[in-house]
């Protein structure tokens, strides 16, 4: 028995704002979405490897865990603290 091709499904919006200043905003912010994202998936990977090598304590990837190392990320991080935390910071919910 053939084991069934994986489906992808994608959901794309498409938004309107009324300037281009809030399309710039809108761009900026999702950009940062994708940031934060991708070095939350670096940050897991690096601590993933270091408990399975024996070097480092089990990591927690629970949402409140997550909050805390976003808060550490966006003070080191002068750009991000110019965008709306509340958006970016939930990137994470489904880290």
């Amino acid at each position: 028995m053939e084991k069934p091709e994986k489906m992808h499904r994608a959901v794309t919006f498409r938004l309107h704002p009324g300037s281009r200043t809030k399309h710039l905003a809108l761009c900026r912010t999702a950009g940062a979405c994708r940031w934060v994202w991708n070095q939350a998936l670096a940050y897991n990977k690096e601590h993933c490897d270091k408990f399975k090598a024996g070097d480092g304590e089990r990591p927690s990837i629970l949402f409140f865990s997550m909050g805390v190392w976003f808060t550490a990320l966006r003070k080191r991080t002068d750009w991000l603290q110019e965008l709306p935390s509340v958006p970016v910071k939930y990137t994470l919910q489904y880290q």
